[in-house]
């Protein structure tokens, strides 16, 4: 009902909370994968986001807690959207990715040119 306090339930806060955790422990593991590991940060952004919906669908796909708060169950094949859009999620994060690749390396200043290395008579360099 729109203005009346929720109702706080036992197995909703320990699921939000789980939830909370788990994103945070996301969020280290992104840091520590970047800052620490030394990954390339140019991936983790578009793989995020173009994963977390499809990850977030797929698990709504099997997991109905209104009948059960573990209660997981494939209750029909999914439509062709579903496939398409997973695709077209992939082909995004790569469009991003390689767009991004073409941007840096099209503004580029090109490298000073270097002269080689004097050579004498004998072939050996001086």
């Amino acid at each position: 009902m729109r203005g009346s306090f929720p109702k706080f339930t036992v197995p909703g806060a320990t699921f939000a909370t789980l939830a909370g955790v788990a994103g945070a422990l996301g969020a280290l593991c992104v840091i520590f994968a970047t800052f620490e590991f030394k990954g390339p940060r140019i991936f983790v952004g578009p793989v995020i986001f173009a994963l977390a919906p499809v990850i977030n669908t797929l698990v709504s796909l099997f997991w109905h807690p209104t009948e059960g708060y573990l209660h997981f169950e494939l209750k029909g094949a999914p439509d062709w959207k579903l496939y398409v859009g997973i695709l077209l999620a992939g082909l995004g994060a790569f469009l991003v990715l390689y767009s991004k690749e073409e941007a840096e390396t099209v503004g580029a200043p090109k490298p000073a040119a270097v002269a080689p290395a004097p050579v004498d008579v004998k072939g050996t360099q001086t």
